[in-house]
């Protein structure tokens, strides 16, 4: 229960942040209720309830909205203008918010790798976005002076020297037992049974529209066929909203741009040894030294696109309520359709699991009495 609850307000506190900077900062309880219903999403959705026994895997999907959001806060300067006053993105130095967000971020790292995938996941993904954050910059700011520029290049080193330093530090505890184990070959592993049979079995139901449903998991533990229509129409409908939202704002907003990117590639790379056409990149990432055993099981990359659906579907929804007034007119009719729409979405979506797991699978049982 504490990992759904974390979940779920710390997908809230994102992505408030989100809609409060890319679509506006004037919050009413229509807008509220869009990013409710996005904290439900990603706190109950199929693949929640799947992980429910993974405590420790949810602890680092619980947390990994938190993690971007003091991300951004640190390296975006549109979030940097927000929160700090008299903020200049052409300095060097660093603000007493930039070093208190990075402890944060460091610490909040270290939390959530009670899931090693988790540490790793993120290292990749955030290393990702930096990489996106760099070329948008380097593009944006092309035509300022080379000082200028070289100003801005040392504050954002200095901020990845800083996180790499707290980050040993917090994870020293473990880092130095895990690399240790690594060094001299005694490392608890997965290796021997990491053969063709293995990752065929983890793909087995690692189709796209099960990733995209979030329900390729390979041990369901019920009948993916006895799923019942509403699930899928829910389902569909979260996903039209979805992609509602990439299709207003992927140009207009570039940090929709960026998930867009990072989701395209994670949707390749959750499908596994599915589709032959992919299998030889799957097969690659796998055999990477150190890393590549964390990502023999696909289906645990949907943690992170959950977050990725889930940051579509409140844009989606938010651009919904825009358009809806402005064709209505009447903005109570135009909010209370989004809102209607988004709970029969929602309800269609994760009922059926509730039903499934939690009165039959997970149904408690009398205790025999001798």
């Amino acid at each position: 229960v504490q990992n759904l609850v974390t979940a779920g307000l710390s997908f809230y506190l994102f992505v408030k942040r989100l809609v409060r900077l890319y679509i506006s900062p004037d919050f009413n309880m229509s807008r509220i209720m869009v990013i409710v219903f996005g904290s439900l999403y990603y706190a109950l959705n199929p693949w929640v309830i799947f992980r429910i026994q993974h405590i420790y895997l949810l602890v680092g999907y619980s947390l990994f909205p938190l993690v971007c959001l003091l991300f951004f806060k640190i390296f975006d300067h549109k979030f940097q203008e927000v929160a700090i006053p008299d903020y200049d993105h052409t300095s060097r130095k660093l603000y007493k918010k930039n070093i208190r967000d990075i402890i944060l971020l460091a610490y909040v790292i270290t939390i959530s790798a009670a899931a090693i995938h988790y540490f790793f996941y993120t290292a990749i993904l955030l290393s990702m976005l930096i990489g996106l954050l760099v070329v948008k910059y380097s593009i944006k700011y092309r035509h300022l002076d080379k000082g200028i520029r070289k100003n801005m290049s040392m504050a954002f080193g200095k901020k990845m020297l800083l996180i790499g330093v707290f980050l040993i530090g917090f994870s020293f505890y473990w880092l130095i037992v895990y690399f240790g184990s690594i060094i001299f070959g005694v490392q608890a592993s997965q290796n021997n049974v990491n053969v063709v049979d293995t990752y065929v079995a983890f793909s087995r139901n690692s189709s796209i529209l099960n990733v995209v449903f979030l329900i390729s998991y390979w041990w369901p533990m019920i009948d993916l066929n006895q799923l019942p229509l509403w699930f899928y129409i829910g389902g569909s409908v979260i996903t039209a909203i979805g992609i509602i939202g990439i299709l207003y704002n992927v140009i207009k907003q570039q940090i929709v741009l960026f998930f867009v990117i990072l989701t395209s590639l994670l949707v390749v790379i959750a499908t596994g040894v599915h589709y032959p056409g992919v299998a030889k990149l799957f097969l690659f990432i796998t055999n990477l030294p150190i890393i590549g055993s964390i990502f023999r099981d696909p289906d645990k990359l949907l943690g992170i696109l959950a977050m990725c659906f889930d940051v579509f579907f409140v844009f989606g929804l938010e651009t919904l309520l825009i358009k809806l007034n402005g064709v209505i007119g009447n903005k109570y009719v135009a909010n209370t359709m989004v809102i209607g729409i988004g709970i029969f979405a929602l309800m269609a979506y994760i009922l059926p699991f509730k039903t499934m797991y939690f009165e039959h699978f997970y149904a408690p049982v009398e205790e025999p009495i001798s």
